[in-house]
């Protein structure tokens, strides 16, 4: 029988992995954080992945180097400790991280906008992720939430000059308002801590 991984387990495992990772990356490696479920409070042992982002000071064209080691490293790390659904780790070179994107209608600002921009694994495709807008308080409830995703969707993601191939959003389950607006605009991928929307440009 298998042991469910309590969270300080996972919590002590992404340690390790960060540990393993500054011995790949040396002095280049900047951060490492826990993302989703263990980063987010949402750990449900037996159930959550465990999954990470490692911020590096290299440039992007740089990454290549990199990332077949750091992929093996974490899937070591899945094999030793049967991670329910895996061990992600996303490599972003510092470049990559952009300020908030502000979203504006005349001089009132409607929201502010996280983005990354990262190369999907699976495809080897470029994605566009957003998590959260956050909609100006004075202006929630009045369709900035819905309007803001048209507009993405719209202009294909295309925001900072990059242009992905695709655009993910995680959002909590417990953010049901979030949760709908969603679904009525994007394609759903199920998880049991976050519902992931995926739409393909």
């Amino acid at each position: 029988m298998i042991t469910a991984i309590t969270y300080e387990q996972s919590i002590s495992i992404a340690k390790q992995f960060a540990n393993n990772v500054r011995n790949l990356l040396k002095d280049k490696l900047l951060a490492v954080f826990a993302i989703r479920s263990l980063g987010s409070d949402y750990y449900r042992p037996g159930q959550s992945d465990i999954d990470t982002i490692i911020i590096a000071s290299l440039k992007r064209e740089e990454l290549k180097n990199y990332r077949n080691d750091i992929r093996k490293l974490a899937d070591s790390y899945q094999e030793k400790y049967n991670i329910p659904k895996g061990f992600g780790a996303i490599l972003l070179a510092e470049e990559q991280l952009y300020p908030p994107y502000i979203v504006e209608e005349g001089s009132l600002k409607v929201a502010r906008i996280v983005v990354n921009y990262f190369i999907d694994e699976k495809d080897n495709k470029q994605v566009l992720g957003i998590n959260p807008i956050l909609v100006n308080p004075k202006l929630i409830n009045k369709g900035y939430g819905k309007r803001i995703i048209k507009y993405l969707i719209d202009i294909k993601g295309r925001i900072f000059d990059m242009l992905p191939d695709k655009m993910y959003a995680g959002i909590d389950i417990t953010n049901i308002r979030c949760k709908h607006l969603f679904e009525k605009l994007v394609g759903q991928t199920d998880d049991n801590d976050f519902l992931y929307y995926e739409l393909e440009f």
